[in-house]
């Protein structure tokens, strides 16, 4: 049922959503913001490269929130002008200026997004987790 259900998704709701996105965006104005993280990895993960190699012609630029990049070079040197990244380490801040990137122009060096949360605010969103049995307290003896 779930295999079905993600089928669905990807291939009746996504190409109608990426239509419509087409044409409420404008190439010469808007900006995609794509949050980041580490899904730019050339091997491992390719659904963040899809998406934005698919979309980027919608766009007038690309902001790449703090990220960990490896490979898809084509993707960063055929977009040069449109992207401006940050890096959440330096291997990937070495890696997009070694691609022709210029640091404070074009690619800049940051921390992960997770350390600009308030996390006090987090914890005490949900204190009743901290009350919540853990797994061994739940599970009987056997």
């Amino acid at each position: 049922m779930h295999l079905r259900r993600m089928t669905f998704l990807n291939e009746m709701l996504l190409p109608i959503f990426l239509t419509e996105m087409a044409s409420v965006y404008s190439s010469e104005t808007d900006i995609l913001i794509f949050g980041g993280g580490g899904n730019l990895i050339e091997g491992l993960y390719s659904e963040g490269h899809d998406f934005i190699q698919n979309n980027i012609g919608k766009f007038h630029k690309v902001i790449i929130m703090p990220s960990t990049i490896r490979g898809y070079s084509d993707l960063f040197i055929n977009n040069i002008d449109k992207f401006v990244v940050f890096c959440r380490e330096n291997i990937t801040f070495d890696y997009i200026k070694s691609l022709n990137y210029e640091p404070n122009k074009n690619v800049f060096i940051t921390d992960d997004m997770a350390f600009y949360l308030d996390l006090n605010k987090y914890l005490s969103l949900k204190p009743s987790i901290k009350n919540r049995p853990t797994a061994s307290e739940r599970t009987p003896n056997l």
